[in-house]
């Protein structure tokens, strides 16, 4: 499949107001595309693509206050787009809300949102633009996954298992538009500096990984949809995922050892979130 070019088409990021899904629309501008960036708060939304009009020519930036658990805004964000610019090409699924601690002290509406957020969202995000995609020939997907799911991070269920739901889907999606010209990257960005990550960062063991700023997985994003990847891992040093992975699938017994060591009460106090209202990243 050939590769697919990037100027000039038509992108919407989710979480654009920080973390990854603010370097990621930066990335793609670079990258000479038009970034519909979309985000819950509005505030800083506004002040982040109002930095991006000033680096980049206005024509090609739109910010769309946008909750992408409630469809009706959903889909009136994509009708904007689509009036603008007349196309939808790139979708990048980075919206987040991270749940951690102790399962049965996960707060329910935290993690009924968390659910809604890291899965549904993308599911229906994805229904919304393959349309699109089709009327213009060709498309790309990209959605976030994280090295909880993958790698059965304890303390972080219903956002792991969110995650993993949303790896499942990619899968399954990737296969069914395979005759369509659009295609499904899922992209684990790896230990990244973001607002929702820090504490994660600080308190979780990192098996030899090391951090690494947002713009990272953002330029990882951008040669995963001019590649048409399927899988990427971002990690420093990027063998690290994949020997986590394997060993997580081949010795699960050994895994659950190492988890049991670090796994101790005071670990997962440590990286417990407050039940108080989610932050997407």
């Amino acid at each position: 499949m050939r590769k697919f070019e990037i100027a000039d088409k038509v992108v919407i990021v989710t979480g654009a107001a920080s973390g990854i899904g603010c370097a990621t629309a930066r990335a793609f501008l670079e990258a000479g595309a038009r970034v519909a960036l979309i985000d819950i708060d509005a505030e800083l939304l506004e002040a982040q693509a109002r930095t991006l009009s000033f680096a980049f020519p206005k024509d090609r930036v739109v910010h769309l206050p946008c909750d992408v658990t409630v469809d009706e805004e959903v889909e009136r964000s994509i009708d904007a787009v689509v009036a603008r610019w007349g196309a939808i090409h790139v979708l990048i699924n980075d919206a987040a809300v991270v749940t951690a601690g102790r399962f049965e002290n996960h707060d329910p509406e935290r993690m009924r949102r968390t659910v809604l957020v890291n899965l549904y969202a993308p599911m229906h995000l994805c229904q919304r633009v393959i349309p699109h995609m089709k009327a213009a020939g060709e498309g790309h997907i990209v959605n976030v996954y994280s090295g909880s799911a993958g790698g059965g991070v304890p303390g972080y269920t219903a956002y792991g298992g969110s995650k993993a739901g949303l790896a499942g889907f990619s899968r399954v999606l990737r296969r069914e538009l395979l005759d369509k010209n659009i295609t499904v990257t899922l992209l684990c960005p790896g230990m990244t500096r973001t607002p929702v990550a820090a504490r994660s960062i600080e308190r979780m063991p990192a098996f030899g990984a090391r951090a690494h700023d947002a713009e990272v997985p953002a330029e990882a994003i951008v040669r995963a949809t001019r590649d048409r990847t399927r899988y990427v891992g971002v990690s420093d040093p990027p063998v690290v995922p994949r020997v986590i992975a394997l060993a997580d699938a081949f010795f699960p017994g050994l895994m659950d050892r190492l988890w049991f060591r670090f796994a101790t009460p005071r670990y997962f106090d440590a990286i417990a979130v407050p039940p108080d209202p989610a932050d997407p990243d």
